[in-house]
Parts: C-alpha cells; structure tokens; sequence
C-alpha cells in the first residue's frame, strides 16, 4: 500500500509544507494542548455528513484504534459508529486475513512501501464475512503518533461473480471432457488448439500430436475439404450468414472413413471456433436404407441376422423374420402388446423405462443386454439398440437386437476359464507373482512356497527384493523400474533368489506389465522357473564336452607317440637280438626299453583323458581291484586308516583293469593329500539301478550299475574349486607339485567306461567321489601273466601300415622271427597285393588308421576276397570305439603300438596256431 496519493513523485507526508493553513492552526492549537491531528479529525467530524453521504466506507485509525467512522463503515460492521469509535479495527477482520492488515499497518507506521490497495475479508455483526477493498493515506505524524485515513469498498459480489466464474469454468471443463460427445476449439487458421478425450477416440490421435500441431481439415476426405475450409473462412468472415451445422466425412489417423455432423460457433470476443463433431455414421447409413425402395428395405430387413422391430405408441407395427425367429412370436401375435410383454421380469422395468425416455428423446441410442422369455417359455439373453425416429409425423422406436445367447454362455465359459487358470496358478509347477507399482509382492502362487519355502503371510507387504541376494537387488530393482517406466518387458533373466532357510536356488526369470480394464499399467506380472537342477546339468555338459575335446587330442597325440615309440622298441628287440647279455650296450638297450615302457605309460594317462580310452576290457571284480589297490595303497601310508564296506554279491562291470587300478590310486592319493595330519578312508561298493531321471544329467543310459563310494575324512573343497575340479591342469598345488592331469584322468576313463562320477564335498567335512559304472551278466576273468618267450614260424605276413618307420621295423622283426613279409603302405596298395599273393598270404596284420581306405574298410574288402582271411589288428590308438567295432567284425587279434618282439610274437602264433 502506497503511503498516500503521489504529488509530483512525492506522498503527502513526504512534503515540508503539505499545507501552510494547517501549521498556523497547528501552531495555535499547540499552544492549548490540541494536536494537529485532533485538528484534523474535528474537520472530518464537522463534514460528517457529507462523509456519511459516501459510496465508500470511511475511517481514521490511530494507534490501529478508531477516532473516526463514517455510516457506510458502521453499516458494513452492523455496529453503530459512537460504539466503533475507539475499538480495535483489526478485531474486526477475518482471521486468516488479520496478519496481513497488521503487517502493512506496521509497514505504513515505519514508512516502508504498501500496496495502494489489497482486499480482504471483514467481519460483521453476526459473523457476517465481507470481501472488501482497501486504500489508506497517512494524514499527520507527530512524534510517535500518526493518524491514517482508510477507504474501503465492498467487493463481495464482485468476488463471488469471479469466483462463480470459476467454478462455471470448471463446470465447463468437466462437461467438456465427458459431454461423450467429441469437441474441439479452432483457431483463425484451423489449426486445433483444444481437443477432448472423445475427439481424441474419434481421431485415433493423442491430445499431444493434435493440439497446436494439427489442422482440423487434415481430418477431412479430400473430396469434403474445400467446402469445410469454405465454410470456415464464411463463419469467420461472415458469422451471420455461414452456416453453423453440416456434415462431411472424416477420415481418422487409421485411415478409417467416418459420416460426421459438426455444429460449429464463433466464441464470443475471438476468432476461435467451437465444434462439437458427431458420428452419424450407422445414422446415414440407416438414412440410405430408409430412402430404398420398400422391396430392397424388406429385402435388406428379412436377411439380417437382427431382430428389427418399429414400435409406435406401445404398438408393434413391424418385425423382420430375425425378430420372429429369436421371440417366437409373429406380428400378427405382437399387435395389440406391449414391448416389455415377453422381456424377463427381472429387466421389465429397466426396459420400459428407457422405451419411455426413448419416446420423449431422453433417452441415447446406446446398446444394452437384457433377457426376454420366448413364445415357448425358453430364456434368451439379446443385445438391443433402439432410436427414436420420425415416421409418418408421429413418434417411432426403431431397433435392433441380437441373440447373444451364445456370447453370454463363452463369457460364462471364460468365466469359469478364469478360474481354471486360477486354479492352474494355483497348480503350476513355476512360481507366479504379481507386484504393485511400488514393488511389492501383492500375489504369489503356492509355487514359490514350494520351492522357496515362505508362507503367503511372509510376503505380505514385503518387496521382491528382500528374498534376493545382496548382489542382486540392484539389478532387480534396475529391472523393475525398466518395466515401471520404460515399458521393457524382461525375458529369460537368469537371477538367484533366497530360500527361507538362506539356500540359492536359481530361476529363468521373465516379467511384463500387469494393467487395468483401461489398459493402464498398474503392476508387474512374472513367472520364474526353477532352473537350478537344469543349469547344474548344463554345467556337467559343458565338462563332458570339454573333456570331449581335451579327449580327441589326448588320444591323437598318444596315437603319434606310439607309433614314434613303436620305431625306438622295434629297433631296440632289433639290436637285443644280435647281442649276448653280456655285451656292454645290452644294458643300455634294456634301460631304453624301459623309456619305452615309461613313455607308454605316459600315453595311457593321455588316453584316460580319451573317452573310451580302454586298452583291455574284461569282466572284473570291482571289490578284487579295491582290495588290491587300498592295500597297496596302505602299506606305503601309515598314517591313514582305510575302512572297507564291500559288498559280497557285486556284480561284474567290464573295465580295463589297469586304468580302473589308476582311477582310485589317483582317488587315494587326492585324499590323503587333503589329510596331511593322517585320516580315513572308507571304501563301499554296492548293486544299484538307476533310472531315467537320474541318468540323464549325465549322458548314461538307465539300468543295472555298480556303485564304489571313496570317502575321506580331509579339509574338503569349496563350491569354486568343485567347479573346476576334473578340469585338465587345475591344482590347487604349488607350482611343480602336481600337474592337474589325475583327477581329470580319473573323470575321463569313468566316462570312457560308460559311468558316473559324483563329487560331494564342503570345507572342512571331508570329500565322497562315487563312481557308477554299468554292470555285465558276463563272468569274472581273471588276468593271467603274458609269456616273455619269443616264438617265430615260416609263414607269409602281408603288413600294411602307412608309417614308413612303423613298417620298415615291424618287418624285421618279422623277418627275424622267421616270417616272409610283404609290406604295403596304405588300404589301396593291400588290397592289390592280396589279390595277387592270396594264396601265399597266411596273416594280414592291418593299421587301424590310415589315409584314403582306412583300416576297418580295408578290413572288410579283405573280407569279400576271402571271407576266411586271418587279421590282426594293430594301432597306436586303444582297443575301443572303431577298434573295438572292427574286433568285433572277426579279427584274430589286436596289437597295441608300441609293442615288444615278445608280444608280436606272442599274438602272432595265436592267431596262425
């Protein structure tokens, strides 16, 4: 509030001399104790009249106490002004505005700038509340006294007009998003600058792409617009005259084409437009049928599949075949009855009411469902729209109805299909869980508590997140908000969730958007599967596969190694035999003998690698190959106690017994490495079957196996050294301690038997590895030492070996055992040979592995030129897998490289002799 009225850039009070007249009588009075102020007030006093005269209410404050009012004020209060004078005028202001009259009245005292004017509310005689309009100016300051002169005028009806207004604005805005009707406000250039929600479903464009940013003749056919912009410029430039109803055709975002009818106005003081739009698109096409001739009319009416039907007064004047056939009743049984006649006593009253409101045009044409009683008592439900028309000047429903019987009985069907999924829910082997928008876990289906463990009551007002790790609550949370505010869905996330008893257990994940009927996202659906077992089974795969690999080149690479140690044993027996054992150098050709010996021991751990890396398989006693191995084993390790649990009935499994002799000499070394301060070991053996389930995991059949159980009692492994524990390589010994090739040799020739290999284990509570390996009805052979004699003959060897060396030694060996040899260098050059010599060939002894024809097709053209032919094989390779196969195609013996002139000469008579 300013501090009175401006005069030449100054207020009254800021002059030096506001009026010389004053300060002469301001003398004077002082000089018998009067203020000017008094002065002042006493002038108002004899102009009293005059002032009670004013529009304006008028008052003087000091000290914020009246010392003057005016009848306009004391009219305003309801308090006659001899009692105002002296009172408090704050005590007669409303008290939420009572703060901000004090306040300017103290700003005005200390001369800080007010507003000229501001309203409020006062309070009158019988809590009367007033809006009001304030002014004020300061008439005289003397020391600390200062009178202020104030002038209000009463606003009330003013503030309620504006405040009138504002609710009618609301009103408006209300009405104008739910009129159902579709409205839009048109600038000078047609383009739209408000649209409602029904305009919105018209258009097939969101309020946002079409406010401000689209012409509304964009939404015209091509065809209409010229005559709709014509029309526009018409209301514009000539408002009078244009006319303000029309139809045209709307064509929406979708490409859809639609009858519309536009009632358009200017609004009052703008350029703008107001245009509601109709759909009167099933009404037009109702207009063309009716303008048809009465035989297409009937045609048209009599194939429908609706019920059509006219209705004047109460009467019906028409019904179609449809109508008929979905009642039962014919128009001549119709006439003289009401519609409501054969509606179900449970809708009678709903329908009559809107035929009513219908007839007197309240009531819209809209689709409702209700059902009637047939002619022959059967219920039916029907869907019925009806409109009032004009037909023969006097008021006619017009409708039509479908039977929806069918539809009503698939709604109950779903029903009932909703709550089967329910109950599926209920039954589903996978979790499924719904949460609120704040991540909340609103549903969960038995599943989760199956397999997590919490109880339903757990979960309520609980977060998704506090049953997940640590680790991953940030990831799920991320996920979350994806899913909340960005529309992602997530598919297939592979995530860990916490028992109830603190156990992970792993889930495929996948989650999207739960909605309302409106289509609304109001949550989250998702279903997680259990795929901890799965992914388990993934990993022993991947193992498998690995060792696969590992496998092929172990067995490649001992394939090359003996056949380079076949040449330094062939040339070794060679020079042996020339020489007496006293000879210097015979010493020295044992000990490379015994390299040999070594070296192939070495390529028999790279073939345990090898899947099926077996030399020589018999039917064996797994309790006689424990019993031999633990002693042993036993005798050198003092400090370890071994504990047997054999079974007496154990069935035979087919093994090579040398590697099976490895496998668990490995076995008792890991463990009694993990028990430096002593220990024990406990074997157990017994008979098991194993079925589908639990022989899938691992790539077994089902069926009879042996089980052998090792047991120790050592510091165990935690869960990342069991994950690469059959790894190639890996130790946990120091550098030059172990080379990680002994239990990934014992996890290859396990599976090269056909078995199971399991390991159980924690830190601190020891390590059980069991071995499952297939059981045989075949008996026990018992292993018998070879003969070290060296035996030759007189007859005809046909070698064949692609290995120049390899041959080049085997033949003298040959040779120096007394045999005549041809030799030739692949598949192709034997068969030629054969053909030619056959006669003079006693013995083939075949490679296995050789380029162009290999050894087992080479074998069997042997076999076609004469099926009695004698064949030895021999390979670098062990007596499995092709070997195997061509063995069982009738070989007379297999030789594995490199082998000494003892066992040459040994598996050559057997197979002459």
């Amino acid at each position: 509030m300013g501090e009175g009225k401006k005069n030449g850039g100054q207020t009254i009070d800021e002059r030096k001399d506001p009026c010389p007249q004053e300060t002469a009588v301001s003398d004077k009075a002082l000089s018998t104790g009067n203020t000017v102020q008094e002065f002042r007030i006493e002038l108002f006093q004899q102009y009293r009249s005059t002032i009670d005269r004013a529009n304006e209410a008028v008052f003087i404050l000091q000290d914020s106490r009246f010392v003057f009012v005016n009848q306009k004020l004391a009219g305003l209060l309801g308090v006659p002004a001899e009692k105002l004078e002296g009172g408090s005028f704050p005590d007669f202001v409303w008290p939420v505005d009572r703060e901000l009259i004090v306040t300017n009245y103290g700003k005005r005292l200390r001369r800080e700038p007010v507003p000229d004017s501001y309203e409020f509310r006062i309070v009158g005689a019988g809590g009367r509340l007033t809006w009001v309009s304030l002014s004020a100016t300061v008439l005289m300051r003397r020391g600390d006294r200062t009178a202020i002169l104030y002038l209000i005028n009463d606003i009330t009806e003013r503030r309620q007009a504006e405040e009138a207004l504002r609710q009618s604005e609301s009103r408006f805005r209300m009405l104008f998003e739910n009129s159902g009707t579709a409205i839009i406000v048109v600038e000078d250039d047609t383009t739209i600058s408000l649209a409602n929600t029904e305009f919105e479903k018209l258009s097939g464009c969101p309020k946002g792409e079409t406010e401000g940013k689209r012409n509304w003749t964009e939404f015209v056919v091509p065809e209409d617009r010229e005559r709709m912009i014509e029309q526009h410029r018409l209301r514009r430039e000539d408002a009078e005259n244009a006319s303000k109803y029309y139809e045209f055709r709307f064509s929406d975002a979708f490409g859809r084409v639609r009858d519309i009818a536009l009632k358009a106005d200017l609004i009052p003081g703008t350029t703008q437009t107001i245009a509601s739009l109709l759909d009167i698109t099933e009404r037009r096409q109702a207009e063309k049928a009716l303008k048809e001739s009465e035989q297409r009319y009937r045609a048209l009416m009599e194939s429908t599949s609706a019920g059509i039907y006219l209705i004047q007064g109460n009467a019906f004047i028409y019904v179609n075949q449809a109508f008929e056939a979905i009642t039962g009743y014919t128009l001549t049984e119709l006439e003289g009855l009401p519609f409501w006649q054969f509606i179900h006593p449970d809708f009678r009253e709903m329908v009559r009411g809107r035929g009513t409101r219908r007839l007197e045009g309240k009531e819209p044409s809209e689709r409702y469902e209700f059902k009637i009683i047939r002619k022959d008592g059967r219920e039916k439900w029907i869907e019925l729209s009806a409109a009032s028309i004009d037909l023969s000047d006097r008021p006619t429903i017009m409708g039509s109805m479908f039977d929806i019987t069918d539809r009503k009985h698939a709604e109950e069907a779903l029903r009932e299909s909703e709550a089967r999924f329910r109950d599926l829910s209920e039954n589903a082997p996978d979790i499924i869980y719904t949460l609120d928008m704040t991540g909340a876990v609103t549903y969960a289906n038995p599943a989760w508590k199956r397999i997590l463990g919490h109880d339903v009551q757990e979960l309520q007002g609980r977060y998704f997140t506090d049953f997940a790790r640590e680790d991953d609550r940030r990831t799920y949370r991320k996920l979350f908000r994806g899913i909340r505010d960005k529309n992602r869905v997530v598919s297939n996330h592979i995530g860990a969730m916490l028992t109830r008893d603190g156990m992970e257990r792993i889930f495929n994940m996948n989650s999207s958007f739960l909605r309302d009927a409106d289509g609304r996202v109001i949550g989250v659906v998702g279903m997680m599967k259990d795929v901890t077992e799965l992914l388990d089974m993934e990993k022993k795969l991947g193992q498998a596969q690995k060792m696969e690999a590992i496998g092929t080149l172990a067995g490649g690479i001992a394939h090359d190694f003996n056949n380079l140690l076949m040449g330094i044993q062939g040339y070794a027996s060679l020079t042996l035999l020339d020489l007496e054992p006293s000879h210097p150098h015979y010493d020295r050709l044992k000990r490379i003998e015994e390299q040999v010996k070594s070296g192939t021991d070495l390529t028999k751990q790279l073939l345990g690698l090898a899947r099926g890396g077996k030399y020589e398989v018999k039917p064996s006693d797994m309790n006689e190959i424990l019993a031999g191995t633990s002693s042993l084993f036993g005798r050198t390790k003092k400090e370890i106690s071994i504990y047997r649990n054999l079974a007496e009935d154990l069935r035979a499994v087919e093994v090579d017994r040398g590697q099976m002799e490895q496998v668990f000499m490995n076995l008792y070394v890991n463990a009694w490495q993990a028990m430096p301060a002593g220990g024990d070991i406990d074997l157990e053996t017994a008979n098991v079957v194993l079925g589908e389930e639990d022989t899938a995991p691992y790539d077994a059949r089902p069926g009879r196996y042996v089980k052998i159980r090792v047991s120790d009692t050592g510091i165990g492994m935690d869960r990342k050294i069991l994950e690469r524990i059959f790894d190639p390589f890996f130790t946990t010994k120091a550098i030059g301690r172990g080379t990680g090739l002994g239990l990934a040799m014992v996890y290859g020739i396990v599976k090269g038997h056909g078995g199971i290999i399991q390991v159980d284990s924690r830190p601190g509570r020891g390590s059980t590895f069991t071995i499952y390996l297939p059981a045989t009805e075949k008996a026990v052979v018992r292993s018998r030492e070879e003969s070290e004699t060296i035996i030759g003959g007189h007859e005809t060897i046909l070698l064949v070996d692609d290995e120049q060396t390899v041959a080049e030694v085997t033949r003298e060996l040959l040779v120096s055992l007394g045999y005549r040899v041809y030799v030739a260098g692949s598949g192709q050059d034997a068969i030629a040979v054969y053909m030619v010599k056959k006669e003079k060939i006693d013995l083939v002894i075949l490679d296995m592995v050789m380029p162009g024809i290999s050894g087992g097709e080479t074998f069997d053209r042997l076999r076609e030129i004469n099926p009695a032919v004698r064949v030895i094989l021999s390979s670098g390779y062990s007596i499995n897998g092709q070997a195997q196969d061509i063995m069982d195609r009738g070989c007379s013996g297999f030789l594995q490289k490199p082998f000494r002139i003892e066992q040459l000469s040994a598996k050559v008579r057997a197979a002459l002799d």
